[in-house]
Parts: C-alpha cells; sequence; structure tokens
C-alpha cells in the first residue's frame, strides 16, 4: 500500500474541508489553503501523468485562492480578494477536469472528482445566496451540502488510489 498517496488525499480532506469553512473565518480558511497544497504536492508526486498535471492545476488554484484569502484580510480591498477567489475556482475546476482523466483513481476516483465539481458549484452559489436578505439559512444549508460533497469526494479518489495498489 502506498501511504503517500493515502496521506496526500488526508491533507486534501483536511485542507479543503477549512478552505470551504473559510468563508466563516478567514485564518481558518488559510491553513486550509496550507494543508491542501501540502496534500496537491505529495498527491502530484504519487499518481501517473494525467493526475499530476490535474493535481499541479488544483494546486496553482489553491496558492491562488490562498492569496485571495489573504488579500480579503486587508480592509477595503476585501473585493478584490473575493475577484481572485473566483479566480482560483475556475483555475481549480480546470484541474479536477485533467484529474478526472487519471487512470490511478480508477472509477470510484473519477466519480469522487464530479462530486468535488459538484461542491465547488454548490459552494458558489451558497456564497451568492449569502449575500441574498434573509437567506444565511439557506445558504449555510448549502455550505453543509457542498462540504458533505467535498469530503464524499475526496474519500472515493481516496479509495480508487487504494483499490490502484
Amino acid at each position: 500500500m502506498n501511504i503517500a498517496r493515502i496521506q496526500s488525499v488526508t491533507y486534501i480532506l483536511v485542507g479543503s474541508t477549512l478552505q470551504f469553512t473559510g468563508s466563516v473565518s478567514k485564518l481558518i480558511g488559510l491553513l486550509g489553503f496550507i494543508f491542501l497544497i501540502i496534500g496537491l504536492l505529495k498527491l502530484a508526486k504519487n499518481i501517473d501523468s494525467v493526475g499530476a498535471s490535474g493535481a499541479k492545476i488544483i494546486l496553482v488554484g489553491a496558492i491562488i485562492g490562498a492569496l485571495g484569502s489573504l488579500i480579503g484580510l486587508i480592509p477595503l480591498i476585501g473585493i478584490v480578494g473575493v475577484i481572485i477567489a473566483c479566480i482560483a475556482f475556475i483555475i481549480e475546476i480546470v484541474g479536477y477536469f485533467v484529474l478526472k482523466g487519471s487512470t490511478t483513481i480508477g472509477q470510484s476516483g473519477k466519480t469522487g472528482v464530479i462530486l468535488i465539481l459538484l461542491a465547488i458549484v454548490v459552494g458558489i452559489i451558497a456564497f451568492i445566496v449569502g449575500y441574498l436578505p434573509l437567506m444565511g439559512l439557506v445558504a449555510a444549508i448549502l455550505t453543509a451540502i457542498a462540504i458533505c460533497l467535498l469530503l464524499v469526494g475526496w474519500m472515493k479518489i481516496q479509495k480508487g488510489l487504494i483499490a490502484a495498489e
């Protein structure tokens, strides 16, 4: 069993979860980006070339997202951080589509990638809905759904990586 593959997804699970909950606290979100980046670096070293390319694209998106979160902490220019975060999401989506082509993650992992992409879409919808008056509860429920989809998606990728052994 390739422990490095399992560790990579564990870091990604923690980082992705903290990244999504980062809307609650920017500092927690930044911590999530650190774990996500560590996990993606490990994953890129322990997967086929197509998967490594996808992981590296997601990594670029994660780094840009971390930068956006950091800028979002600065008063009066927080909107710039939001714009950067949107760009990061687009880059990550491209990376996930590339990762889906990996043979190392198997069919289970490909299903996991679809769930992660769905989580990103639901997360974006939750972000937008959160700005509407009296829709905070709906945004919170959508965010919880996105986090669950994200967790299940990465666990399916991990299952695919384990099965590839």
